[in-house]
Formats: C-alpha cells, sequence, structure tokens
C-alpha cells in the first residue's frame, strides 16, 4: 500500500493532523501513517447535520421607495428656506 493510498484513507479519519512538511499524519502517534489494509484506530468522521439560522423578519422586509412623496417634501422645505433666506436679506437691506 503506496503513502497515497494510506493518505486518502486517513483524510476520512477524524484523528489525522495536518503538517506543512509532511502533509497528513495520525493524530494519535504524530507520525507518518504505517498500516498495512485497514488501520486499527480508524474512526470515520461524522458529518454534523447543516446549522439553519433564522434572521429576523426586518432584515428581509424590502425598503420602500421613496418615491414622489419625498421629492415633493423636499421641495416644500427648500421652498421654505428659499422665503426665509429673501426675507432676511430684505430685512437687512433697510
Amino acid at each position: 500500500m503506496t503513502r497515497d493510498d494510506r493518505d486518502k484513507i486517513c483524510k476520512t479519519c477524524k484523528n489525522h493532523i495536518t503538517d506543512d512538511r509532511y502533509g497528513i499524519l495520525c493524530g494519535l502517534t504524530n507520525n507518518l501513517s504505517n498500516f498495512q489494509g485497514d488501520c486499527k484506530d480508524y474512526s470515520k468522521v461524522v458529518a454534523s447535520p447543516p446549522v439553519f439560522s433564522r434572521t429576523p423578519r426586518s432584515i428581509h422586509k424590502k425598503k420602500e421607495k421613496k418615491g414622489f412623496k419625498s421629492f415633493l417634501g423636499a421641495g416644500i422645505s427648500m421652498w421654505i428656506i428659499f422665503k426665509l433666506i429673501m426675507l432676511l436679506i430684505k430685512f437687512f437691506k433697510t
């Protein structure tokens, strides 16, 4: 059995560790795997069920489009500010 064959088996074992220098090592012995056929300490990784998180409904609500109402409100505000500035100019001219 080659090292690549053993590494394929070790990748599915929950006891394996990965080393930058040597690659996949046995986490129990901290050495390269040296079994032939089957590993006596093999323990298959059990996949955990997916975790679903609930997000508040307020996040998913669509934002209202501003449209004409905000445009009208901005126009009225600008008109009032303009009129106040004109009154101040008249007041300080005299």
